[in-house]
This record gives structure tokens, C-alpha cells and sequence, in this order.
């Protein structure tokens, strides 16, 4: 629950303080680091 908390918090402030929309292209990219990201913690979890 505190990740969760924790994560929101940040997320916010990052949007709040953001001075640029990045194109789509950067977008997406950002989505798949995220995604690689997650991918990798997941599996040396398990």
C-alpha cells in the first residue's frame, strides 16, 4: 500500500512539473523502458 501511496506521489509531482509534452515517439518509448523495467524486476523476483 505504501508503494502504491508512494508511487502516486511521485507520479503527480512529475506531472505537475513538467515543462514539456514529449512527442509520441518519446512516449512510447518511455512506455517500453517502463515495461522492460517491470519485466526484469518481475522475473529476478521469481
Amino acid at each position: 500500500m505504501f508503494g502504491l501511496l508512494a508511487g502516486g506521489a511521485v507520479g503527480l509531482l512529475g506531472a505537475l512539473t513538467i515543462l514539456w509534452m514529449p512527442p509520441a515517439s518519446v512516449q512510447w518509448l518511455l512506455v517500453a523502458a517502463a515495461g522492460a523495467a517491470v519485466y526484469t524486476a518481475w522475473r529476478l523476483a521469481f
